[in-house]
């Protein structure tokens, strides 16, 4: 589009026809919102890394309970 644009901008001798001013002003807004990517694409990277590390924390403590009613067991076989 933006392309095309330049074309019909370049080719046109009736300024009244297109809005430079308004086409110019749509594609700067158009570039604003697609760098909104980048910062959404981030925020997903960071949240899958915290999911992650959070999974690991929840490996660690199921380890750490079953060794827990590991020992607990052992102490009641013992009677």
């Amino acid at each position: 589009m933006w392309a095309r644009w330049v074309v019909r901008r370049k080719l046109s001798d009736n300024q009244d026809e297109v809005d430079i001013d308004v086409v110019a002003a749509l594609v700067e807004e158009a570039s604003r919102a697609l760098r909104r990517h980048s910062t959404i694409k981030s925020c997903h990277s960071k949240a899958s890394r915290q999911i992650e590390r959070a999974a690991g924390h929840v490996a660690d403590l199921v380890g750490e309970v079953e060794g827990i009613l590991e020992q607990l067991q052992t102490e009641l076989n013992k009677s």
